[in-house]
């Protein structure tokens, strides 16, 4: 059976389908596709948080 020149097109075109298909669901092409930059989360300036303060074991309770 001889190759026929529509089935080659079709067959190449699948492949190319299913690969750009993979592509993007893995993320490959978000940088391609999202133009916008991630957004910032838990973004604080500098000064406005104070550091946690350790308080001393009470006594008798330990080991």
């Amino acid at each position: 059976m001889a190759i026929n020149p529509l089935k080659a097109l079709l067959f190449t075109a699948g492949g190319a389908i299913a690969a750009v298909g993979t592509a993007y669901v893995s993320g490959a092409l978000d940088p391609y596709l999202n133009r916008t930059p991630p957004a910032e989360i838990a973004a604080l300036a500098p000064g406005e948080t104070k550091p946690a303060e350790t308080k001393a074991a009470d006594q008798g309770t330990e080991g």
